[in-house]
């Protein structure tokens, strides 16, 4: 179990059909680059008992799959699959940025900014390109031509793939935009200065 857990990580980032078609390398390499920069960041700017709780949640993704399959193998033999891991992880990115958010906080505004656009555009279409390669899975097969796809598919979504497409780029590109706007506001928000009590100073 310890030996797989790369690839574990791999079919938790994507694998479809059945288990069959693994999302494309590129898909690979923007979820290893933004959760290995979290994980280098924790361990940089992270102290005392910040850094501790970093480390029991890096730990347990790694450990909690093993322990729990070991576990459980003498009842049901080798389970486990990569997408089992997804609570483990969703725990670990949301803590390590819940634990360093405000030493990346003291960062210059423009570069917040950059850093926040260039995460949520990497997201967006690491989910576009991970959503058309299932949807070809499906149409055409997994070495079949995106000109298929959108063509004369063996199989089309309800209302042709191409609108599919279309449909899931839209619903990328705004989520990616309002989880980068409502974070402006709320990096506007701890920036700015606390309001002066003019009360206390006539006192």
């Amino acid at each position: 179990m310890m030996r797989g857990t790369f690839g574990f990580a791999q079919t938790m980032i994507g694998n479809f059909g059945w288990l069959d078609t693994p999302a494309p390398l590129s898909v690979y390499f923007i979820w290893a680059a933004l959760t290995g920069a979290a994980v280098l960041a924790s361990f940089t700017v992270l102290r005392g008992r910040r850094l501790v709780l970093a480390m029991v949640l890096i730990a347990a993704l790694g450990l909690a799959p093993a322990i729990i399959q070991g576990i459980y193998i003498t009842g049901g033999g080798i389970i486990w699959q990569g997408r089992y891991s997804l609570p483990l992880f969703a725990f670990l990115i949301v803590g390590l940025f819940s634990l360093f958010s405000e030493q990346v906080g003291r960062l210059p505004e423009f570069m917040m900014k950059r850093l926040t656009l260039m995460i949520w555009f990497l997201w967006s279409a690491a989910q576009f390109v991970s959503f058309a390669t299932a949807l070809r899975r499906y149409s055409v097969g997994a070495d079949g031509t995106w000109r298929g796809v959108v063509g004369a598919a063996d199989w089309d979504a309800p209302g042709g793939n191409l609108l599919w497409l279309g449909i899931f780029a839209a619903v990328a590109v705004i989520a990616a935009a309002s989880g980068w706007f409502l974070g402006s506001d709320l990096e506007r928000t701890h920036r700015a200065p606390a309001p002066i009590d003019e009360s206390t100073l006539a006192r």
